[in-house]
């Protein structure tokens, strides 16, 4: 025999499944990607630098090595000829090459950190969006038992429907094992007469 709670109930448990489900994230999970993260990229990025560095080098040394020494470098369209004084390149040019490849190095290096902490910022922000919508579905989750077990605290006290208030109460400890309403659901369940 269909109550007048029957309805609302049903309709609170539907809305309450309907709900998403947020995955559940610690922070420490996040805080332990975060550092595997940060791990693997700042090894990709010496292995970029170092890559960057060897080219160049690799670069001067097939300069040097690809002219014979005493032959003059060929013409360009937009330079006159230039005789080769030399036929390795100066300790000076060498050096600022060097300083120029560890400045730009640096500038990659200060990028990516700044995408790591933007990149950062936006997983906090998510994890902070789950955290909400998990605390309202536990929210949502805690009314419907509430309104399950005071809907069989309402059929307890009448004779004819303690079978009826039996059922809510374990449906209660059933559908919502981790809540406090399931606790006192089995207190009071075990006070029926049976």
């Amino acid at each position: 025999m269909p109550t007048v709670t029957d309805d609302p109930l049903k309709a609170l448990l539907e809305t309450a499944d309907v709900a998403p489900n947020a995955p559940c994230t610690s922070p420490l999970e996040l805080a332990s990607e975060a550092r595997a993260l940060y791990r693997r990229r700042s090894r990709r990025n010496r292995i970029i630098g170092t890559s960057g560095v060897l080219f160049v080098v690799m670069l001067l040394w097939w300069g040097i090595h690809r002219l014979p020494e005493g032959e003059p470098l060929p013409p360009t369209k937009d330079a006159p000829s230039i005789a080769a004084s030399n036929s390795a390149p100066s300790p000076t040019a060498l050096g600022q090459a060097l300083k120029d490849v560890d400045r730009e190095q640096r500038i990659v290096e200060q990028l990516f950190v700044a995408e790591r902490r933007h990149r950062l910022a936006i997983t906090l922000q998510e994890m902070e969006i789950r955290l909400e919508r998990q605390a309202r579905i536990e929210e949502q989750v805690s009314r419907a038992a509430l309104a399950i077990l005071l809907a069989a605290d309402q059929k307890r006290i009448r004779p004819e429907l303690q079978a009826s208030a039996r059922e809510d109460y374990t449906s209660v400890i059933a559908l919502f094992p981790h809540t406090q309403w399931a606790e006192s659901a089995k207190q009071r369940l075990a006070g029926l007469p049976r």
